[in-house]
């Protein structure tokens, strides 16, 4: 009878502790300490195994920090030009010419390579066996385009293997 009250102590006790853990997160949350001071690492190039080199940004003052694994050290103060922001321009990509194309019978590999490369497949450029024969279009199925599937697989490696001959 003794082991078990403490063990329902031990237990009263831990949720205790859980509550409070979880109270004080809940109302420190969000409050970070900050001075109001931007800050933002420019560049960061290793120097060796566990140390080096920052380009930081503070305010309107560029410094070069030195890191290691148990020091920062201030080696100089630079100038640091205010990149303009520049607007990101997307090009919309028409997907009706490659749904028109994978229902004619051309699969994924010929559909990456126009894309990529600028390249329409012809008649010529289609894939063949081994015999010199065209290959048969695949029959649309569940899994046609999915990993999971084997002729995605196969797509993919012919077209890789496209590429590693190209360049």
């Amino acid at each position: 009878m003794d082991q078990f009250l403490l063990a329902i102590r031990v237990v009263v006790s831990l949720a205790i502790v859980l509550g409070l853990m979880w109270a004080l997160s809940r109302l420190t949350k969000g409050r970070t300490p900050s001075r109001g001071v931007p800050l933002e690492i420019i560049s960061r190039a290793a120097v060796g195994k566990k140390a080096s080199v920052v380009v930081v940004k503070i305010g309107e003052r560029g410094l070069v920090v030195g890191v290691t694994e148990h020091s920062m050290a201030l080696l100089a103060e630079i100038e640091v030009e205010n990149e303009p922001v520049v607007a990101e321009t997307r090009t919309p990509l028409d997907l009706s010419s490659a749904l028109l194309m994978d229902d004619a019978g051309l699969g994924v590999g010929d559909l990456v390579s126009q894309f990529s490369a600028d390249e329409v497949p012809t008649g010529a450029d289609s894939p063949r066996h081994a015999a010199g024969r065209r290959a048969a279009p695949e029959t649309a199925t569940p899994l046609t385009g999915s990993v999971l599937s084997p002729s995605t697989w196969r797509e993919m490696a012919q077209a890789l293997r496209e590429k590693s001959v190209r360049t």
